[in-house]
């Protein structure tokens, strides 16, 4: 039976990324970001600009290496900055038919916890999170016969 890097050897960024994809323009405030990090409860959304091409990731992280504190989710408080003041940029991004384990090495050495998937063109087409990988992963794990046990409490 083949080990788990074998199983996901073939499978492709395209078969574990999630395709509803929540982002910001460059363009927007970072008040808007905020709202948008807190409704979806996220920690980090890829940013676009006019196109939709992925400029850049816009992550809480950002937002924290330049505090600037908010109470009680009061995010007019923000100062008036646009998304691509904060971003990170250039965007680690990955196209669809990426390998799924290159993907996920890219993520652990850059130490990210999303990867925005782009087309040819650079259009942004969806995101592999951290936690899209490790569901993939398992689910490619409990899938053989000797975890059906696993693949019963994850069914």
């Amino acid at each position: 039976m083949p080990e788990l890097p074998d199983k996901l050897a073939n499978v492709l960024t395209a078969d574990a990324m999630s395709q509803n994809v929540i982002y910001v323009q460059d363009t927007d405030s970072l008040a808007h970001a905020a709202r948008v990090l807190a409704e979806y409860n996220i920690s980090g959304v890829p940013v676009t600009n006019q196109y939709g091409h992925c400029v850049g990731v816009l992550s809480v992280r950002d937002y924290a290496r330049h505090y600037h504190h908010t109470t009680n989710d009061n995010f007019d408080a923000l100062p008036d900055a646009q998304v691509a003041d904060y971003m990170t940029v250039p965007a680690m991004t990955v196209s669809p038919d990426f390998s799924l384990l290159e993907a996920g090495e890219i993520m652990c050495r850059r130490h990210v916890h999303r990867l925005p998937v782009v087309d040819d063109t650079g259009r942004l087409v969806g995101v592999l999170s951290s936690l899209d990988f490790i569901e993939t992963a398992v689910l490619n794990y409990a899938s053989s016969s000797d975890h059906s046990q696993t693949a019963n409490l994850l069914t």
